[in-house]
């Protein structure tokens, strides 16, 4: 199987009458196009392989394997959830939960503190989900802010 281009989504369109194309980027590994699901009032990000990755029946067929097994995972508070893949356009895609907030190359540049994003020292900040521990205020932070 030769690799065509990818057909891409593009910007403002609406596929198959329900997913609204709001921009995308590309990686090392494939595109990834930011849309909304009109039928399930959903942002999603839709990865697609880049046309090297789909070269081969193995190739389409290995995407496919490492996407289901990412949709097994199911709701995992550290791991971007993964709803499903489907075809699209004749390529496989995977359809995954939007998170807002950049790159996570940003995002481990600007954030070499806790592993989990949330830790402070508010209960109220923790994010639900998370296994680290948010550490009980000291005696000499009461009344104090402190910034996550």
């Amino acid at each position: 199987m030769a690799a065509a281009a990818a057909p891409r989504l593009t910007l403002g369109e609406v596929v198959e009458g329900r997913y609204e194309v709001r921009g995308s980027a590309q990686g090392g590994m494939g595109e990834v196009s930011f849309v909304h699901d009109r039928e399930l009032g959903l942002d999603l990000a839709i990865k697609t392989p880049l046309p090297h990755a789909l070269m081969t029946e193995a190739g389409r067929a290995r995407f496919l394997r490492e996407a289901e097994a990412w949709v097994a995972l199911g709701l995992h508070p550290h791991v971007c959830t993964a709803y499903y893949a489907r075809e699209l356009r004749g390529l496989p895609r995977l359809f995954i939960e939007y998170l807002p907030g950049g790159t996570l190359e940003e995002w481990m540049t600007s954030n070499r503190g806790p592993r989990c994003p949330s830790v402070s020292t508010s209960p109220s900040r923790s994010r639900p989900g998370c296994t680290t521990p948010t550490p009980a205020p000291s005696p000499t932070s009461r009344g104090s802010s402190t910034a996550a």
